[in-house]
Order: C-alpha cells, then structure tokens, then sequence
C-alpha cells in the first residue's frame, strides 16, 4: 500500500492542499494523510496517524514538508513498527 501525507501552513492555503492530494492520488497513493497546521508545530496528527497506519512493505509519499520534524526519529519509529 502507498500512504501519503500533505500538509499546508494555514486554511487560506486550501488550494495547495487540494493540490497535494491530487498530486497524491496521482502518485499512486491508496491512503492520504492531509492537515493544515504551521511548520513550526511540534505535533503533526495526521503525520502520525500516517505512521501509526504503516505496515511492513508500505511504500510512503509526501508533497508536503516534514521540517523540523526529525526524520530520524520516524525512521525509527517506522522501522520498530
């Protein structure tokens, strides 16, 4: 399965986030992660909730920017899943 994950800064960007999720669907996408929440945010719903979803074999896409999110620690995360 391909999980995919999208995210914006603010709700007045709501036609980058329907972007996103097209890009997604495109890309092959089975099940999409969207939120709308500032870069800065320490906590992402929706990026973990993606996470949580991922099985061995999954593959993942993201048209939105993890940041300052430490992608060492969702490797991690994904790999002891």
């Amino acid at each position: 399965m391909r999980i995919g994950y999208g995210r914006t800064s603010t709700a007045e960007q709501i036609a980058g986030l329907e972007a996103q999720e097209r890009d997604l669907a495109a890309a092959g996408c089975d099940k999409t992660f969207v939120e709308q929440l500032s870069s800065v945010a320490k906590r992402r719903p929706q990026l973990e909730a993606a996470i949580d979803f991922a099985r061995e074999g999954d593959d993942s896409s993201s048209r939105g920017s993890i940041g300052s999110l430490d992608p060492l620690r969702i490797c991690s995360t994904l790999s002891s899943g």
